[in-house]
């Protein structure tokens, strides 16, 4: 092995996969991300053919368990009190149980009450983008936007 790469291919293609893999026949190692069409024909190939992930991909995996993984333990390990306000928020605020149609309308509301667009996009748990967007439209605007397919085929 001499750890250096041989070449990149800029497809992902699988015909153009299959071509170029035919082109190094005696490759046995193949470090890459995580895209089906490579593992696939990579897999397709002689047996002897070892897939690894690239480095970047090793690294963020790894992340991405052990953030999850501290956020299960430390959830059960520091109680956070909330205050009365924070409370009652969460109880009609859900975002998760919310449709975009109402988070539309709670989004305008907020910026009625005078909370800032950062503060609604956090809070909705929406992009920036998108509130302000809404923050900007008509009544009929609004109304168009969060439209239904099966209403706007009806109409």
């Amino acid at each position: 092995m001499t750890h250096k790469i041989i070449d990149m291919i800029e497809s992902r293609d699988l015909n153009d996969v299959v071509v170029w893999l035919s082109s190094f026949p005696n490759l046995q190692i193949f470090s890459r991300d995580g895209s089906t069409t490579y593992r696939n024909t990579i897999t397709s190939a002689p047996p002897t053919n070892l897939q690894v992930s690239d480095r970047f991909h090793i690294f963020k995996n790894l992340t991405d368990y052990a953030q999850e993984k501290l956020k299960k333990e430390l959830k059960k390990a520091i109680p956070l009190k909330m205050t009365e306000i924070e409370d009652k928020q969460t109880e009609k605020d859900i975002p998760k149980t919310m449709t975009f149609g109402e988070k539309g309308k709670r989004t305008l509301e907020l910026l009625a009450q005078g909370m800032n667009k950062s503060g609604v996009a956090k809070q909705l748990q929406m992009d920036i983008r998108t509130v302000n967007k809404l923050s900007h439209m008509t009544e009929s605007g609004f109304q168009q936007f969060f439209k239904t397919k099966n209403e706007t085929k009806r109409k």
